[in-house]
């Protein structure tokens, strides 16, 4: 679905083919899994409803699970079938583009089906025989339903420099700022974004910050080896590609550091950042292409700090997380990557 009005209702469709040579004789559920910021009606008593902290938010979760009993509900072999009445989502005032991923199997018997913790207050959801053609069957029982809304997200570049530890050594603050008004999350673990840095001549970075969660302060930051190529970080090179890994929400940013070294012949050359559309191929619609891009320069060798770069992800560390240190070329510019992963909770 595509030009979907902001606050309208859409309808989510569905159809089940039995391709098997029996009528189905247990319980059929169907789940909806969305991401994107549409609100799921709940109206059907035989369906469960979950959703996140903030349903009208783009990195919101929804869900839906329905359950259609035997034998009412019952599909004869090589048959069609359809929902009774339709699934209904409001789409959000945040939505770019919503993905709903839906599934369908059979329960085996005293199977609990499990689902949101909202239950649906109106009449049963049932299954009803097909008319037309039933074309346009997903391979499989599962598919995906995706709506692009009438909305944009304008993402701008922005920069900052920092004096690092030692003479000549700087701290470069990158930020993907998200004006909105869409928040913008990636499909599929696909970056909705990516940052293109362009180091100054003279200048070459010697290591990076990055934090492996979805709240973490510092995305990831890969060397360009190519114009559609990238590689893991590596030390001594002007050229990185930074990766926006979830999405970023309407009014925040997603802040990426690198640390960089300037040589003694280093005569004030700017460098460029650029914010460009990523892997996920989701239209931005950007309306403001003039703050995607922006340049930077460095003035004499900075006075050195007393902090290393580094300490900042060290103070930041707790019980349950492990900090693990690797070198990027250290012999030539004693750089490191520092990436903390977290540990997930479970339960």
């Amino acid at each position: 679905m595509t030009h979907a009005k902001i606050g309208s209702r859409i309808e989510v469709p569905l159809r089940l083919r039995n391709t098997g040579d029996l009528a189905t004789d247990r319980r059929i559920m169907v789940r909806w899994e969305s991401v994107g910021g549409l609100v799921f009606d709940r109206k059907f008593s035989n369906c469960a409803y979950g959703e996140g902290d903030d349903p009208g938010e783009a990195g919101s979760q929804a869900s839906v699970t329905c359950v259609f009993p035997i034998p009412s509900n019952s599909v004869p072999a090589g048959g069609t079938v359809e929902l009774s009445s339709p699934l209904t989502a409001t789409v959000g005032k945040r939505v770019l583009t919503a993905v709903t991923d839906y599934s369908v199997r059979l329960l085996k018997p005293r199977e609990q089906p499990g689902g949101g913790s909202h239950q649906g207050t109106g009449p049963a959801l049932t299954l009803v025989r097909a008319s037309g053609a039933g074309g346009g069957f997903e391979n499989g029982a599962e598919g995906r339903f995706t709506a692009a809304a009438d909305n944009s997200a304008d993402l701008a570049a922005e920069v900052t420099t920092k004096p690092g530890r030692r003479a000549g050594e700087r701290i470069l603050d990158i930020n993907a700022v998200n004006h909105g008004p869409a928040s913008a999350y990636g499909i599929d673990d696909k970056s909705v974004a990516v940052v293109d840095v362009v180091l100054p001549k003279g200048v070459v970075a010697t290591g990076t910050a990055h934090m492996e969660e979805e709240d973490s302060p510092y995305g990831p930051c890969l060397l360009r080896v190519g114009s559609t190529t990238t590689a893991p970080f590596e030390a001594g090179h002007r050229h990185y590609v930074c990766s926006v890994p979830f999405g970023v929400a309407a009014g925040r940013s997603q802040l990426f550091e690198l640390w960089v070294k300037q040589a003694k012949d280093y005569d004030g050359a700017k460098g460029r950042v650029t914010v460009r559309p990523g892997p996920a191929g989701i239209p931005l619609h950007d309306p403001d292409a003039s703050n995607d891009s922006t340049t930077f320069a460095f003035g004499p060798p900075a006075t050195p700090t007393a902090a290393a770069p580094s300490e900042a992800p060290l103070t930041a560390t707790r019980a349950g997380r492990t900090l693990i240190a690797t070198a990027a070329g250290a012999a030539l510019l004693g750089a490191v990557v520092l990436v903390v992963r977290r540990r997930r909770r479970t339960g």
